[in-house]
């Protein structure tokens, strides 16, 4: 079984932030709507609110250097012969019910559980920024 895992991009310093996904309820009780926060569990520590649209969970898989892929990831797979690298997208295939490598265009590449060595190369949120 998986480790259940959340990410997130910290709301003002926009670090990485690594834990379990919550919600907190403002003091009057009602939800705060669209706010997403990451705890990672520390006793007395205090959830970080993250930016939602950078959220990703965890795969279960660990690429060639020993990191943790998240859905968001850019990772890159080489080709048949070995030498050609191409850059493809991780997240989660509704229909298939798991994480699979899409292409930039969005097509379907592969099931992510299906190929054996990938290698991080970045987050498309990081990419983003650095555009």
């Amino acid at each position: 079984m998986r480790k259940i895992l959340f990410r997130g991009k910290a709301v003002g310093s926009g670090e990485w932030v690594y834990g379990y996904l919550i919600g907190r309820a403002e003091n009057s009780g009602r939800p705060c709507q669209g706010k997403y926060f990451i705890d990672n569990g520390e006793p007395f520590n205090t959830a970080v609110e993250v930016i939602p649209e950078t959220i990703g969970q965890y795969t279960g898989i660990i690429d060639t250097a020993g990191e943790m892929l998240f859905e968001g990831d850019i990772i890159l797979v080489p080709g048949p012969d070995g030498e050609d690298i191409e850059p493809v997208f991780v997240k989660y295939d509704q229909k298939r019910a798991l994480f699979a490598a899409f292409t930039q265009d969005g097509k379907w590449k592969f099931d992510m559980d299906r190929f054996p060595e990938y290698v991080l190369f970045s987050s498309i949120y990081d990419q983003e920024e650095s555009a």
